[in-house]
């Protein structure tokens, strides 16, 4: 594949709207204006190639909110957001389905990768230890690149739609107590106790458990990442209302309210982190509430902070 320059990702910006650099006199309005219900944006520059990209300072963007994505597309060409920041109609379609080939093809190469790799360690005898070592190692950074590429994929996802869901009843604490397994061996090299709280009385509810796992994780990790050294972090499960809320309680520095919002937005986390995985993690745990009915959040607390999700009793 031949390269080129490579030009910045363009910040798309509302029909209308003044671009970088130009002067400051006015700029003559439209004839027509977008519908209410949706808005019309036009890429800032002009690729011939159509990828989606982030949308930064959208003027319906709230502090904390998971960016929106857009479309760089040819000048000239328009394309249609609903208000909750997703593409609609054949945008919609073309964007999942170039997210489907990309997918595939980013997956493939380390998916053979760790096949092979299986392959070698699959043997029984006369193996050099150095090899099987290597072979190890080849084993664990494809599956946690394979794991990246599955999240990436669905954090795009959800900015164009809901996530999908296999939904089936299951109670909520004994999905809280795998997530807690899962991250069991990380608390214990940290110094770093959970106690959980769990209301058993809580009736099973049709979720699909391995998102709502992942998303638990999520919230576990980060709490993980800001308790001290020998700290308590508290799990717990509850009914509220209609719904019922998870929370993971951290003893580490009180955030702002404004620090609080910014928990569960993937560009900051990524910047803050010089990583991918903390931004996709927490983007992905909020849009697997969403993706069942509910909201995720956090809010700073006397010692620490508080991040919870909130899934509807019913769906």
């Amino acid at each position: 594949m031949s390269t080129g320059t490579v030009l910045p990702s363009p910040i798309p910006r509302i029909e209308g709207e003044r671009p970088p650099g130009q002067s400051s006199a006015p700029m003559r309005k439209t004839a027509s204006a977008p519908a209410a219900t949706s808005r019309t944006i036009r890429s800032a520059y002009t690729p011939s190639l159509m990828r989606p990209v982030f949308a930064r300072e959208w003027p319906a963007r709230k502090a904390g909110r998971r960016s929106g994505l857009s479309f760089r597309k040819d000048e000239g060409q328009l394309m249609t957001v609903s208000p909750n920041g997703r593409a609609e109609g054949p945008d919609r379609q073309r964007a999942l389905e170039v997210l489907r080939i990309e997918g595939h093809d980013l997956r493939s190469p380390l998916a053979n990768i760790r096949s092979y790799a299986s392959m070698i360690l699959a043997r029984r005898d006369g193996l050099d230890p150095r090899i099987r070592r290597a072979a190890e190692i080849i084993v664990k950074n494809a599956d946690r690149g394979l794991r990246l590429i599955d999240e990436w994929m669905d954090f795009l996802r959800s900015s164009y739609a809901r996530l999908e869901l296999s939904r089936t009843t299951c109670p909520i604490p004994a999905i809280a107590r795998m997530a807690l397994a899962d991250e069991q061996q990380d608390f214990d090299q940290k110094g770093v106790r959970v106690e959980t709280e769990f209301d058993e009385s809580i009736p099973p509810v049709e979720i699909d458990p391995a998102r709502v796992r992942q998303a638990i994780a999520a919230l576990l990790t980060a709490a993980r990442r800001r308790a001290p050294e020998g700290s308590t972090i508290y799990l717990r499960t509850r009914r509220a209302g209609d719904r019922i809320r998870i929370e993971v309680e951290d003893n580490g520095p009180r955030p702002s309210r404004e620090e609080a919002d910014l928990f569960y937005d993937a560009e900051f986390q990524m910047l803050a982190h010089r990583r991918m995985e903390p931004g996709l993690e927490m983007a992905l745990a909020r849009a697997v509430a969403e993706a069942h009915g509910g909201k995720a959040g956090a809010e700073p607390v006397e010692g620490g902070a508080i991040h919870h999700l909130e899934l509807p009793l019913s769906t």
